[in-house]
Parts: structure tokens; sequence; C-alpha cells
């Protein structure tokens, strides 16, 4: 009996011994910290576009017909009133004869006027008509005679698209900006469609200024509340090596467009001068760096340091006893690898590295 009762004894001890180290072994585990501490954490949203001249200008056609040919090639800077392309007038049936029958009614008024011009002007000599009479008879045969001039006009222009006797040549079309070529839509031998008040016309050409750019892009509309005009932005450029540009946002569409369930703005932000501009060509991709918000007043801990409960986010603190204790915290921004806590985590205090 004395035996049972000295090993129970024996055991107890065993097992309390057993507790106590593992108490202290516990207290002795190094565990990986770093202390919380108030730092700046940005949120940048990162933007696919592409990059366009800041203007661009199409080149119309003032009259319809046959594209003969181009005096221009895509890459070269003209001026405000270089010739561009020559149309080739492809002649109207129905208004060259409308023309010719203006020409005719125009020559029988003149041969008339004319009669009665040199009749009132005989009269006159002879002192039987007055002299206004005489003045009146002057001005009609000269308007008939302006009036057939003008009606051969419009029958030359009905047949080869210009007057000889205009200043102007009108089959030629000439530039109305200065920049460089960077568009040639159509072929020799293309039909040209004219400019007017219900057709846009063709386009010949495509006219930008190539020393100023603008970056455009489609943004999330969760976003927009958080843009203004005016903003800096850090446009990156894929095909240089990465070579950053600054950039200002000078546009934010008043309407988006919903695409695969989410609706998107479409932004443009103007490059501001740079000496390496003239590397860059329209089309280029290139990737913005928007800064969306930023805190620099709040503690920052890890992204991959919180813990994620049903809706309670979490942190794990190492007390001054060695013990890991769980704290819920509230989160403020995030750039991906830092997060700001509002509520939860002091200065100072040891946060465990998961």
């Amino acid at each position: 009996m004395r035996k049972i009762i000295y090993l129970i004894i024996v055991a107890l001890l065993l097992i309390v011994v057993l507790i106590v180290i593992k108490n202290n072994k516990d207290k002795n585990i190094a565990y990986e910290t770093y202390e919380a501490a108030i730092d700046t954490v940005i949120n940048i949203e990162k933007l696919s576009g592409e990059l366009f001249p800041h203007s661009e200008i199409a080149i119309k056609s003032r009259l319809s017909g046959i594209l003969d040919v181009y005096f221009v090639e895509i890459g070269q800077k003209v001026k405000t009133g270089d010739p561009i392309a020559r149309v080739k007038i492809i002649p109207d049936p129905q208004t060259i004869e409308q023309a010719e029958r203006q020409v005719q009614l125009a020559t029988l008024n003149l041969s008339l006027e004319k009669k009665n011009f040199e009749r009132e002007k005989q009269l006159f000599n002879q002192k039987v008509t007055t002299l206004s009479e005489f003045e009146l008879a002057q001005n009609n045969f000269q308007v008939k005679q302006e009036e057939l001039n003008s009606a051969n006009k419009f029958l030359e222009i009905a047949r080869s698209g210009f007057s000889k006797n205009s200043a102007s040549i009108s089959d030629i079309i000439t530039a109305t900006s200065n920049g460089t070529v960077i568009e040639l839509p159509l072929n020799l031998g293309a039909s040209v469609i004219e400019r007017n008040n219900f057709n846009e016309g063709s386009t010949l050409a495509l006219i930008a200024n190539l020393n100023q750019y603008r970056f455009q892009a489609s943004v999330n509309e969760m976003l927009i509340p958080k843009l203004k005009l005016g903003k800096k932005i850090t446009v990156t450029v894929n095909a240089l090596s990465n070579q950053g540009y600054q950039a200002e946002l000078s546009k934010i569409n008043p309407k988006g467009l919903k695409s695969d369930g989410i609706v998107r703005f479409q932004i443009e932000a103007a490059l501001l001068p740079d000496k390496h501009i003239d590397k860059l060509m329209p089309g280029f991709t290139a990737v913005a760096d928007l800064e969306i918000e930023a805190d620099s007043s709040s503690i920052v801990v890890f992204e991959k340091d919180l813990i994620y409960e049903s809706d309670s986010i979490f942190v794990q603190i190492l007390s001054p006893e060695n013990e890991i204790l769980k704290q819920v915290v509230k989160t403020g921004i995030s750039d991906g690898i830092e997060t700001c806590i509002f509520e939860g985590v002091s200065a100072g205090q040891k946060i465990v590295v998961q």
C-alpha cells in the first residue's frame, strides 16, 4: 500500500516538474517581431493606356472626286497652306447640262440688253432721252455681262473642278495647320467625298503636333471621387525601357461606359515639357502611376501580418512577458505591402511576424 502511495507522489512530482519546464520553455521562445511605428503609406493605382498627340487635324476635301496624287509622305513636316493632295474631278452630266443652259440663257439676256443699251445710247446722243434712263440701260448691260462671266466660270468649274480665272486652285487640298503627317488613310484612285453640312467628308490626311502628347486610359468608377484635374502623375513608356514622364490630369470624361459589369471612365493627362519628348511616337503603350490617397499620421504594419476572421481583423502582439496576444484592429489605406492601423495598436508595440 505504501509503495502505491509513493508511486503516486513521484508521478505527481514529475508532472509538476514537466509543467514548470514547459512554461519556462514557452517563455524563452524567440518570436520574430518588429515595432509598430508611424509611417507614410501611399495608395497608387497603375493604369494601362496609350499616348496620343495633343492635337490631330483631319484634312478634308472641299469637293468630290478621285484621289489623284499625294504631295506628302507619312512623317513629313508641313506648314499651313502646303499642298497635301490633288483630287481629280469627275464631271457630273446633270450639273454640266445646267451650267451650259445658264450660259445660253445669260448669252441671250446679254444680247437683248446690248440692243437696248445701244438704242438708249443713240437716243441720248440725239437728246431724246434723259441721262438717268441712259445710265440705267448702261448699268443693266454691265450686269448681264457679269452674269455671263459668272455662268462661264460655273461651267468651267463643273467640267474641270476649278476656274483658270480664280486665284485659288480648288482641286489642290492644302494643310490647315503646322505639324507632322502621321496618317494617309486613302490609296491613290480612291473615291473622295466632299465635306458639307450633311457629311463629314473623306479624310485625306492626319496632321499632328508631335511636340505635345496626352496619356489616355480608363479608370474604375470607384476612383473618380478621388481624382481632381491638375493632379500630377508619372507616365512610364514601355517601349523606351520604362522611361518616365511627368503629366498632369487634364480631362475626366463625365460619362462612364459599362463593360463586363464594371463602369469605367476615360481620363486624359497632358505630358509636361520634357527634353526626351521627341522620343515618343503616337500609339506607344504606357503605364501611369496615379496616387489615389496617402496617410502619413497612422501606425503602419505589414499587410501579410493581418489575420482575417469572420468580419474582424486581428494582429498578434507580443507582450512584455513574451506572451502572444490577439488584438482587434481597424485598418485604413494600403499599398499592398503596408497597411495603416487606426485603432488597436500603439507605437512601440511588438507585432508578431506571420
